[in-house]
């Protein structure tokens, strides 16, 4: 299972006041992971500061960083986290931090991308995959 190989944490729950012209870190959200494992960005990005509250869903390399939230064509989408700047997981976003080798995780977790999107119920107000859900993939 997912949960023996990698920590599931959370995207933070950013409010409107806590975005800024000028912080230092980029807020992560959904639309920015595609379904190729790309990440793209438009010019005016959102950014915060770093807070005891936000602190945990703080993005380190090697990170797996999954939507798990929004339309059916964006939950599943990933992207291993390799860029320079420091970033922060929305609350739409999962971040599954590997234990150990994180390539190979995130090859395993993209074989399961239409599993993924499987799991997700269609007949719900909100389409979300919830945590549980995602710490039990069977790799």
């Amino acid at each position: 299972m997912l949960q023996d190989n990698a920590e599931i944490i959370p995207g933070a729950t950013i409010g409107n006041l806590e975005i800024t012209a000028i912080g230092e870190v980029l807020i992560l959200r959904q639309n920015h992971l595609k379904s190729n494992g790309e990440i793209v960005f438009s010019k005016n990005e959102n950014c915060t500061e770093i807070n005891r509250q936000n602190e945990r869903s703080l993005v380190q390399r090697g990170d797996i960083i999954m939507a798990t939230t929004g339309s059916l064509n964006s939950i599943g989408n990933m992207y291993q986290y390799n860029l320079p700047m420091k970033a922060i997981a929305a609350s739409p976003l999962i971040i599954i931090r590997p234990n150990v080798n994180p390539e190979e995780l995130y090859s395993l977790l993209q074989a399961k991308y239409y599993h993924i999107k499987t799991m997700v119920p269609t007949n719900a107000a909100m389409l979300r995959i919830n945590n549980n859900q995602i710490r039990e993939i069977e790799l």
